[in-house]
């Protein structure tokens, strides 16, 4: 088609190049490189509605761009209004949902598990090296203890980490899926059928299933390697990135600035308008972030993340220890559990909801129930604790006198008038085994025991009550050694 023809498309469709533009905002036009393709009316109509957002999720998604080329309705007039163009789209739109409610469900998940597990991964060694192959790796389960944050530790708080791209899919269906997953707007925009929802989470279940078949065959020389010592011999590992953590993190610090924003506005409301000296100057960063080219101009070729997120990543100062008073506490005074207000909150509220015949058995059933509550999260987190504790008191000497001395049982039994209990001899030893997991629990019980006080009376918990959190907390701990 010639530049004069093509122009006269442009005038004779102006209101529905208009209403077509593409993009979350709905502000990117179509290319021109698309248009100088087409070779009539029709391929020029079709390429300025596949464009629009809606049309274009369901297109990609359910690969229906040949069968909707041959089912496009055609205008009876130009589209230079916008009324006119309007109702010509949502003829377009109504079609491919039509089409969309014809497609067989069973073939779909199966197209679905096949593009996960071929473009699916929570770990990319190409945001290492943008050219580095077939380096990625999916989460697994398996929380280990692990008192700083992982993808682990995240699964474990009952979060998911969202996906990213192994390799990009150029046919756009991958991405559709990842805004299935994310319950992108445009999903409601377009009124995409539960049904069909539905059968691409079931087909991403399937692939995550399946995720130990795909493996990654070399490691790429273009990937960082840190040497272990294993015996005789290192072990080589290379650490992936993972574009999903970024976006949580992104996601946690957007929500914690603009509380902080709310308050401080609403702060600023308060105070008299005359009075500029009191107003106090809202932060637009409270945290440090870095500016990190990962992927060059175009970040889509190694995430499918947005460039903000992957490319600005937060910096954080390195965690110095220092003497601190619990340190020197406890040289004279036995383990104390600190367990915080909203903790001792959570589970009052818990343990009030508990029905009578839970609450006064100590039964197998009872005890899953306790395990499942927020027991779990008090233990884990007393727990890691302790071995912070255990650890610090490793690294420092108590100065006693004119000399410094190891934190030992030793130094325990000459500055407390009663022995150390087993409780502080694990925590001096470092040793955390089934014995510890049983008296840190029968402890964490007690301490729950003494805090939370039920009803309007104030009254203490049953005895099988303190039975049934000993046993959960006991199993948890023991679960995580």
């Amino acid at each position: 088609m010639n530049k004069e023809d093509l122009a006269d498309l442009k005038t004779r469709h102006s209101a529905l190049l208009k209403l077509c533009k593409g993009g979350a905002s709905r502000n990117v036009p179509i290319s021109e490189d698309k248009l100088k393709t087409v070779e009539d009316e029709q391929g020029f109509i079709l390429a300025c509605v596949t464009n629009e957002p809606r049309i274009d999720f369901y297109l990609k998604l359910l690969g229906l761009q040949e069968v909707f080329s041959t089912s496009l309705p055609l205008p009876h007039a130009g589209l230079d209004a916008e009324v006119y163009a309007q109702e010509y789209i949502d003829k377009c739109l109504g079609t491919v949902k039509e089409l969309a409610s014809q497609v067989n469900l069973e073939q779909f998940q199966d197209a679905v598990r096949d593009k996960v597990i071929d473009c699916g991964t929570h770990f990319s060694g190409k945001m290492i090296n943008s050219d580095a192959a077939d380096a990625f790796a999916v989460c697994a389960g398996g929380y280990h203890g692990q008192p700083h944050v992982s993808s682990r530790t995240i699964i474990a708080g009952g979060y998911s980490v969202p996906l990213d791209q192994a390799k990009l899919d150029n046919t756009g269906v991958y991405q559709r899926i990842i805004k299935v997953l994310e319950k992108d707007p445009i999903i409601h925009e377009a009124e995409v059928d539960g049904t069909i929802l539905a059968t691409v989470e079931a087909g991403v279940k399937a692939a995550f299933a399946s995720h130990g078949g795909k493996q990654t065959p070399v490691v790429d020389h273009r990937l960082r390697q840190i040497l272990l010592p294993s015996g005789e011999h290192y072990i080589a590992v290379s650490p992936l990135a993972s574009g999903g953590i970024c976006v949580l993190f992104d996601r946690a610090i957007a929500n914690i600035e603009q509380v902080t924003t709310d308050a401080v506005e609403q702060e600023a409301n308060s105070t008299e308008e005359d009075d500029d000296s009191k107003k106090p100057v809202a932060s637009r960063r409270l945290y440090t972030r870095l500016n990190f080219p990962v992927g060059g101009a175009i970040v889509r070729n190694v995430s499918i993340h947005p460039k903000g997120v992957i490319q600005r990543p937060i910096f954080f100062d390195v965690p110095i220890r220092h003497p601190d008073r619990r340190a020197w506490a406890f040289v004279y005074k036995p383990l104390r559990l600190f367990i915080n207000r909203d903790q001792i909150d959570s589970f009052l509220r818990y343990i009030e909801g508990l029905p009578d015949s839970i609450r006064k058995s100590s039964a197998a059933t009872a005890i899953k129930v306790e395990c499942a509550g927020p027991i779990r999260e008090i233990a884990i987190g007393q727990h890691q604790q302790v071995m912070e504790l255990s650890v610090h008191i490793q690294e420092i000497e108590f100065p006693d006198g004119d000399e410094k001395r190891p934190i030992d049982e030793a130094l325990l039994s000459e500055k407390r008038a009663n022995p150390p209990t087993s409780l502080d001899l694990a925590v001096v030893h470092g040793h955390f085994d089934r014995s510890y997991a049983k008296n840190l629990a029968e402890t964490i019980a007690m301490r729950l025991y003494a805090s939370v006080l039920i009803g309007k009376e104030k009254r203490p918990m049953h005895q099988t009550d303190r039975d049934r959190i000993t046993v959960a907390a006991k199993k948890i701990l023991e679960g995580i050694l």
